[in-house]
């Protein structure tokens, strides 16, 4: 039989197969990175639109030549998860909020109530608002939080009020850096609270510096003084009390825990020149109450008085003398406003 000719590869073939070969492998190696640049990209901008989605980006700013609206115009034609700026504005009156709304002033910003037993901004129906930069005074109740709503006050001032920050029943809140004076009940008042922070503000010359009912809080490195009452005045539980700076708490205690109080701690503190430092009612739940690293300047009755107090949560709270250094540096003091 004859011999099969072997085929024979042609000059050139081979390697223009490998050069389809190669070129079908970098093109596929191509498309791949596109598809994952383009699913980082689109990560990237979903993140970044998670970030702002609270309040978004775009601002209304009000008029200041139009003087015939209203705050509550206003608000009403500010559209939600937007910022309503009223810088250098004055309004009076009691307004409502129903809406995510950044309201934000530039402490020239004047809230007044035209009613001294009215409510100046009451807040409902499962609103996130945010404060920045305004002042609430002679009212009732300056700004009430209400209905699941949420509420985070910074760099405001309350002045003349029967209380100046009132919740009830809200789901979140966040009070820093603030200035509360002048309150002839409370300088903040909260009930049924799920959770929130009160940080860095400077609460004087008001008849109870706060008070807690039912709620879960962190209150911490405020400075409280000039209390007519209580510095703290507690009906909480699982709250957190802690590296609070109380001065001239006149007639009461600087931290007092009531019937209903539970799971609460109160620590590093410093109570001075105050009546009673730490006042516990014999019916409070104290098992599940601590007390300790807390010091004590210059008290004119009793540094700690807790009734049927368990001795194994209240430890480590020392009596200071003059000679002791005190700084209160890392404390509120709004606008320098301290001592």
């Amino acid at each position: 039989m004859p011999k099969k000719k072997k085929k024979q590869v042609k000059k050139g073939m081979f390697k223009s197969i490998q050069e389809k070969v190669f070129s079908g492998i970098s093109k596929g190696i191509e498309d791949a990175v596109k598809k994952f640049t383009v699913s980082i990209l689109s990560a990237f901008f979903v993140a970044i639109g998670v970030l702002f989605s609270t309040y978004g980006t775009d601002v209304f700013k009000a008029s200041v030549v139009d003087t015939t609206e209203t705050l509550q115009d206003l608000i009403d034609k500010t559209q939600n998860n937007q910022e309503l700026d009223i810088s250098n504005l004055s309004f009076t009156g009691s307004f409502t909020i129903n809406k995510n709304i950044h309201l934000k002033g530039n402490n020239k910003t004047i809230l007044s109530s035209s009613d001294k037993n009215g409510v100046i901004l009451t807040i409902e129906n499962n609103a996130q608002v945010e404060i920045d930069g305004i002042m609430f005074k002679g009212a009732k109740k300056a700004v009430y939080a209400k209905e699941d709503s949420a509420l985070n006050v910074k760099n405001s001032i309350f002045t003349d009020n029967q209380v100046g920050i009132y919740i009830s029943n809200a789901s979140d809140i966040n009070i820093e850096n603030s200035f509360i004076e002048g309150s002839s009940d409370h300088a903040i008042y909260i009930s049924g609270l799920i959770k929130g922070k009160i940080y860095k503000n400077t609460l004087s010359k008001n008849r109870i510096g706060i008070r807690l009912e039912n709620s879960s809080i962190n209150i911490t490195e405020n400075l409280i003084k000039n209390s007519n009452d209580n510095g703290l005045y507690l009906f909480s539980d699982s709250s957190n009390i802690y590296k609070n700076y109380l001065n001239r708490i006149y007639y009461g205690s600087g931290v007092n825990f009531r019937k209903g109080t539970h799971s609460t701690k109160i620590y590093e503190n410093t109570i001075a020149s105050s009546n009673i430092g730490i006042y516990s009612v014999s019916s409070a739940d104290t098992s599940s109450v601590s007390a300790y690293k807390n010091n004590f300047l210059d008290i004119s009755e009793n540094e700690i008085i807790v009734k049927d107090k368990n001795s194994e949560n209240f430890y480590e709270n020392q009596a200071l003398d003059e000679n002791d250094e005190l700084s209160v540096e890392n404390f509120g003091c709004y606008m320098e406003i301290c001592l």
